[in-house]
């Protein structure tokens, strides 16, 4: 068992990992915990959900078995796989489903250049947490009540900009009473700019363009996005531009 009961977060410290070997410490359920885990869970800490990881799972001296969910409850992550739960001591073979997580990170990327374009061009606030919702799209909104094209078109353009740039992308952590003067502020109609939890915070910054909390996935270089596309805008009953963006699968 890990020495602060915390199951380490391999994609974190090692973010390139995609196999693991971990252990079996708890059980709840139907669900369990490994002293180590490669599959992020979905989180809403840091104000910028992804939904979880998927993969694989083979218990030793047993069978395979799907990831069916990976969630955080009370500080620890929880799995849930397509089979019986394997018990305390179990020794897991786990396979990260490596084509589900590029295209996640490189839409969350997406997600920051167009969160930095909006800012640069002083776009309306956001009135909820901007989301990469999976299949390469993401969606963000901001309160408007009618769907600004001309606008919108200067955000892709300053955003594509950031990804020809191919920019370096880099995760670091940093002291909470520093994150107001390193990191930039996000608009939020609503709540902390700078969202997080205390301690440390978790920076990913786009070199030159910006710096936001988030413990999300990310590529290495802007240029990995490729290209980002609006799939879809409409204005909400409450007031909101919904705005469904997109990088090519």
């Amino acid at each position: 068992m890990v020495d602060d009961d915390r199951s380490k977060r391999l994609w974190l410290i090692e973010p390139k990992r995609k196999t693991s070997l971990s252990e079996v410490i708890e059980i709840q359920g139907d669900a369990f915990r490994m002293d180590r885990t490669l599959f992020r869970p979905k989180s809403r800490a840091y104000r910028h959900p992804q939904r979880s990881d998927t993969g694989t799972v083979w218990v030793k001296g047993g069978d395979k078995h799907r990831l069916v969910t990976v969630y955080e409850q009370g500080g620890q992550i929880w799995h849930r796989i397509n089979g019986p739960v394997p018990p305390v001591g179990s020794e897991l073979q786990c396979h990260l489903d490596q084509e589900h997580r590029v295209l996640d990170s490189r839409a969350h990327t997406g997600m920051h250049l167009l969160l930095a374009a909006m800012h640069q061009l002083e776009a309306p606030p956001l009135v909820a947490d901007p989301e990469v919702k999976g299949g390469g799209r993401f969606r963000v909104e901001v309160r408007s009540w009618r769907v600004d094209e001309e606008a919108l078109a200067a955000w892709v353009q300053r955003a594509r900009s950031f990804i020809d740039a191919d920019a370096r992308v880099e995760a670091s952590f940093v002291a909470r009473d520093a994150a107001h003067h390193g990191l930039d502020e996000q608009r939020f109609e609503e709540g902390e700019g700078f969202p997080g939890p205390g301690g440390s915070v978790r920076a990913v910054t786009v070199e030159g363009v910006c710096s936001y909390p988030c413990d999300g996935t990310h590529v290495d270089r802007t240029g990995e996005v490729e290209d980002l596309l609006i799939r879809e805008t409409h204005v909400s009953d409450g007031g909101a531009w919904v705005i469904i963006g997109e990088v090519p699968a």
